[in-house]
């Protein structure tokens, strides 16, 4: 009796959680949407981080720039190109200079 309960619930398992989640996670159909969704996440947050500083053409610009924002993760990501990226560096040259001193 208790083997044959331990039968039954594992083929109720099986056909009402174990399968349609591997059939859901198997279809086509469904990985292309997600991996479509990934890619859209990752295109808008590369925007987001590029958008910081090629709008600001001038040291002035730039200062406006970070004066105006209250979004802090933009901050972050901001920082993180200025000591990571060879084109901000060249183009920003005195402002990264002076923020490796307050680093």
């Amino acid at each position: 009796m208790y083997i044959n309960l331990c039968n039954r619930l594992n083929k109720q398992f099986y056909q009402e959680v174990l399968k349609p989640v591997v059939e859901l996670l198997s279809d086509p159909d469904y990985i292309n949407r997600m991996l479509l969704s990934q890619l859209e996440y990752r295109e808008q947050m590369n925007e987001h981080q590029k958008k910081g500083y090629t709008y600001a053409p001038s040291y002035e610009e730039f200062i406006k720039l970070i004066n105006s924002s209250s979004d802090v993760e933009f901050l972050k990501q901001l920082r993180y190109l200025m000591f990571h990226s060879s084109s901000f560096k060249t183009k920003h040259a005195a402002l990264a200079s002076l923020l490796l001193i307050f680093e």
